[in-house]
């Protein structure tokens, strides 16, 4: 229980310099940390479910999160995105793909590299899904308006 706790608090801190890193304003780091506190929930709840569509569960939500600060804030979503998706980023499969590379063991590299190519493809998937949602949403919207008038 306590290695959790150890692991949330870190995901938000990890976020959160993240969030400094890409020079977000001040008023953008605790709501980029807590997407990211978001993120690292999801993935870590659905990952003895799901296995590797803990990824895209996660994305979503982060996605979504992203999306809905994104209009409170009225900022650019990517203020929240790039951070946000931080605690799933493959960069632990990418370092074993290049690692095997370099060593010259290529059922290992092809094993790792498979395994970036997956996640990476299951974050951009969700991140296009819920993008296509709220745009799809706001062309609706606009509609109706037009239609009022």
């Amino acid at each position: 229980m306590m290695s959790l706790i150890v692991a949330i608090i870190s995901s938000f801190v990890a976020v959160y310099a993240g969030a400094i890193m890409i020079n977000a304003p001040k008023k953008f780091l605790i709501p980029a940390g807590i997407g990211g506190l978001i993120c690292w929930i999801a993935y870590f709840l659905l990952l003895p479910i799901t296995g590797m569509l803990a990824n895209f569960y996660a994305s979503l939500l982060v996605a979504l999160y992203s999306q809905l600060m994104a209009r409170v804030y009225k900022t650019p979503v990517t203020m929240f995105f790039i951070p946000g998706f931080l605690p799933i980023v493959p960069g632990l499969a990418i370092f074993r793909c290049v690692y095997f590379y370099i060593s010259g063991n290529a059922i290992k590299f092809n094993q790792y590299l498979s395994e970036t190519i997956q996640i990476a493809t299951l974050i951009a998937l969700a991140i296009f899904i819920i993008d296509a949602l709220f745009k799809s949403n706001k062309r609706i919207v606009s509609l109706y308006k037009k239609q009022k008038k």
